[in-house]
């Protein structure tokens, strides 16, 4: 089960996407499904405390905290 966002939670998903704040996490070149456009491709994957904060063409804000995911070909 999901809990509710706390503001600071929000703020960080929002401040992560927009690449304003470093993100926890990224999975780097990842395959993932696009069910939108039915096929598989190659995406960033951006993670804010423990919620994906944006997948897409974008590389992140990184910072010495940030941890980094090869997943190129995976």
């Amino acid at each position: 089960m999901l809990r509710a966002l706390s503001r600071e939670a929000h703020l960080q998903l929002i401040r992560t996407a927009k690449r304003e704040q470093p993100a926890t996490m990224w999975i780097k070149d990842g395959r993932i499904l696009d069910v939108y456009l039915r096929k598989w491709r190659e995406a960033q994957i951006v993670i804010a405390g423990e919620r994906i904060a944006y997948v897409g063409d974008k590389e992140p804000l990184v910072d010495e905290r940030t941890d980094i995911i090869e997943a190129g070909g995976y």
